[in-house]
Order: C-alpha cells, then sequence, then structure tokens
C-alpha cells in the first residue's frame, strides 16, 4: 500500500450524528422538538470513532442507559445516526 493511501484510510472517521432540537411554544408554553427531519448538515456532531460498529455499540449502549423520563434525550439518542465522515455529500450545507 502506497503511504498517501494509508494516511486516506487513516482519516476516516465515524460520527455519532444527533438531529437538532427546537423549542416551539404552544399556548403559552415551550415544549422541544427534535428536529429527525432536519438535514443532516444540520445535525450535531456528538462522537467521533474508529469504525462503524464501535459507533453503533456505543448507539446501542446509550440508548439501553437513557432514563425512560427524559423523553426528549431518548428520542434524541434513537434518532441517531453513525456516519461515516468521508465524502459523505449529506454534511455539506447546500
Amino acid at each position: 500500500m502506497k503511504p498517501r493511501h494509508a494516511a486516506a484510510l487513516a482519516l476516516v472517521a465515524w460520527y455519532l450524528m444527533v438531529p437538532p432540537i427546537e423549542v416551539q411554544q404552544y399556548r403559552g408554553t415551550g415544549h422541544i422538538v427534535v428536529r429527525g427531519d432536519a438535514p443532516l448538515a444540520k445535525w450535531n456532531r456528538k462522537k467521533s470513532f474508529n469504525s462503524e460498529s464501535d459507533c453503533e455499540a456505543f448507539r446501542e449502549k446509550i440508548n439501553l442507559e437513557v432514563r425512560p423520563n427524559y423523553v426528549t434525550r431518548s428520542e434524541i439518542y434513537l434518532r441517531s445516526r453513525c456516519i461515516e465522515v468521508i465524502d459523505d455529500p449529506r454534511l455539506k450545507e447546500k
């Protein structure tokens, strides 16, 4: 393997991406909405990993650990995704 190919492989990373949230007003009170329909470019990078399997394992672990009474937080992690960073066009703002 040529050194430049090895360098390119070393740059491959996976991000655990979580959807953005917003506060919506309803009858004078605000409630939090998880925007799973937002473009991926607007999602937040929560943590980086060396492999997809590491990312998915962490995602599963955190989904099991999130307390059920934290509905918003559990919905955020249930909708989270593991995304390969290298050249994913969905991560670029249009």
